[in-house]
């Protein structure tokens, strides 16, 4: 007797970009989970940089969460590319966790025509931390000189107001975050479509009407052969029978 041997295979959840995640269900995040984003987006690129690369143009899609809630950056490095730019970049990130807007889209909503100004994190989240306000505003700053000089110093102040707001480092609420699914929209049922069959009539039909159809307009009269012959018969025989 041979003996069968079943395999199980483990699926492992795929990855998410952060950007696709913020697309399916726009919005700003909640303070808690924004935070624990940030710091972990801030730690990948400060890693990186700790690597010599730099990569100049980084946006949310750059970001993924994986399977086990651990935060990777999924960017090549680009030849000429410097921290201020990254440190921009990351910035414009944490600006669209905290606002829901992106800096161009909060530049068009609040109707500032200049491209180098960027408006407040706190013009558009009332409720957002002071310190995190000036942070991210920092890392936007249209001169670079004025941007922070590393990765590592964001990491540090992050660092600091979470312990501050005792906000504990949680991949497991990431996993969680990139696992939901935007609620299903309620959609209308279709209206009911109110189907006409047509009613077609053979020539040779004598058009008796039926209990379904119409009743159609007197036209005019026909006399049937078989009738003309009973009241022909009927007048020869009252005749006769006058005579009588």
């Amino acid at each position: 007797m041979t003996t069968r041997r079943f395999a199980a295979r483990v699926q492992q959840p795929s990855s998410l970009s952060v950007g696709a995640r913020l697309d399916a269900q726009p919005g700003r995040l909640p303070l808690e989970l924004g935070l624990n984003l940030a710091r972990e987006l801030v730690k990948v690129v400060a890693d990186a940089h700790e690597r010599g690369q730099r990569f100049g143009r980084l946006d949310a899609a750059h970001f993924v969460v994986r399977g086990t809630g651990e935060l990777a950056l999924v960017a090549k490095a680009a030849p000429g590319a410097d921290v201020a730019a990254d440190m921009h970049a990351v910035g414009a990130v944490l600006y669209r966790l905290f606002t829901g807007l992106t800096p161009k889209q909060a530049r068009a909503a609040l109707k500032v025509s200049s491209l180098h100004e960027v408006p407040a994190p706190a013009r558009l989240n009332p409720a957002l931390d002071d310190t995190l306000d000036t942070l991210i505003a920092q890392m936007l700053a249209s001169h670079p000189g004025a941007r922070p000089q590393s990765m590592r110093q964001v990491e540090a102040w992050l660092g600091d107001l979470c312990e501050e707001l005792d906000v504990q480092p949680s991949r497991a609420a990431l996993l969680r975050w990139a696992g939901e699914r935007p609620a299903p929209k309620a959609v209308a049922p279709p209206a009911p479509v109110r189907r006409v069959v047509p009613t077609f009539v053979d020539a040779d039909d004598d058009l008796e009407d039926d209990e379904d159809t119409a009743v159609e307009a007197p036209g005019p009269l026909r006399f049937d052969a078989w009738a003309l012959s009973a009241a022909a018969f009927s007048v020869v025989a009252f005749a006769m029978a006058s005579v009588l």
